[in-house]
């Protein structure tokens, strides 16, 4: 299977932070990047994607578009979650945390939908559970119904930002390590030479 040519992202980030992490994925590599309350929406390549999932320090969590389908009814789901790359996107071992949001649409009752993603995964072959603990999970697919269309999302970087154990002496902390870089950032601060 030829791999594509471009990755639909969204990037979730703490709210009022949506500018200065634009900036900070322009610095990644990102081209066009539209901002949302929360959240800022890209196209890029898979290695500018990987890029951002590594290398990010404001982004609290980086989820890759891997369907976009017609979900009026429950039929149409299961239809578009069964045409839906899931197999690929399922970890090797381990649980698979699932979220869902539902708005404006006709299936507004997010646990019926979540069942219904729980059991495409059982049938791709994983193991699946609808908000399962951060702890448990070797993936985590987000699936938003939004006026009948569904857009289901895998987490690319896992854990999130802010626990991915990049401090080697952890205490009692005033911000979140995203909020610390967004500032540092958004001043422009540069470490001096020599530590």
């Amino acid at each position: 299977m030829k791999p594509p040519d471009t990755c639909a992202l969204w990037c979730v980030v703490a709210p009022g932070l949506e500018r200065v992490a634009e900036t900070e994925l322009r610095a990644l590599g990102a081209d066009a990047v539209e901002r949302q309350r929360g959240a800022l929406m890209l196209e890029v390549s898979p290695d500018i994607a990987l890029t951002i999932a590594v290398g990010s320090r404001i982004v609290e969590a980086v989820r890759l578009e891997i369907a976009r389908f017609g979900a009026r009814d429950v039929r149409a789901l299961d239809a578009g979650l069964r045409a839906s790359p899931l197999a690929q996107w399922l970890p090797a071992r381990g649980l698979v945390r699932v979220d869902v949001a539902c708005h404006k649409s006709r299936l507004y009752h997010s646990g019926l939908v979540g069942e219904r993603v729980v059991e495409a995964v059982r049938e791709a072959g994983g193991r699946a559970r609808i908000g399962a603990s951060d702890d448990e999970p070797a993936g985590h697919l987000h699936l938003r119904l939004d006026h009948d269309e569904a857009l289901l999302r895998v987490e690319l970087a896992a854990p999130r930002a802010h626990r991915r154990g990049w401090r080697t002496q952890v205490g009692k902390a005033s911000m979140r390590e995203t909020m610390a870089a967004a500032a540092l950032l958004a001043l422009d601060w540069q470490p001096t030479p020599g530590g």
